[in-house]
């Protein structure tokens, strides 16, 4: 656990200092449960609705800079080693980054398709097409759901189908020449 709080605060720490935003320009913002954050919050705003949902634990502070760690309350799951939610930094009392926890609960299957997805999307970068669009789109039928994600570089896409019917769930993941 201690080796995925340094990642998280190097992580932070890098990018920290690119997360403002330019005067005029709708700022950013995320959502953690119910709670909704915006960069430039007061750290002490941040902090107080993030306390009513979540255990947050400080990392690191210094006069300029402080990162804490957001887990999941242990009363309101059954967890035998705390969930990170979120890690939160601010800058000068000043929220500047959030990095939110999507990894999956069965590790192995998430390492098999990240790796999967790290492969196709290596070999677009490879070809040049880094400048890319992302859509999504679901479809619900009784007894039917389909969600698709598609990754659109030029003449080229990555798509990417989760399904779940009445012979339970699968994914489908395709590299594909041609209109979406």
């Amino acid at each position: 656990m201690r080796p995925l709080i340094a990642i998280l605060m190097l992580f932070v720490a890098t990018t920290a200092t690119n997360a403002e935003h330019a005067p005029g320009q709708t700022p950013d913002d995320i959502t953690l449960g119910s709670v909704r954050l915006t960069l430039g919050t007061p750290q002490d705003a941040v902090l107080y609705a993030l306390g009513k949902s979540y255990d947050v634990e400080k990392l690191t502070e210094s006069p300029q800079f402080s990162s804490w760690l957001v887990t999941a309350r242990a009363d309101t799951e059954k967890l035998t080693a705390p969930k990170i939610v979120a890690n939160v930094a601010f800058r000068q009392g000043k929220l500047t980054s959030v990095l939110k926890n999507w990894e999956p609960e069965n590790q192995q299957k998430g390492v098999e398709f990240a790796t999967r997805l790290y492969d196709v999307l290596t070999s677009f970068t490879n070809e040049g097409r880094s400048n890319c669009s992302i859509e999504t789109e679901r479809k619900k039928d009784p007894g039917y759901d389909s969600k698709a994600m598609f990754v659109t570089c030029g003449a080229k896409y990555i798509r990417i189908d989760i399904l779940n019917g009445p012979h339970g769930e699968t994914v489908t993941m395709s590299e594909i020449l041609g209109q979406n």
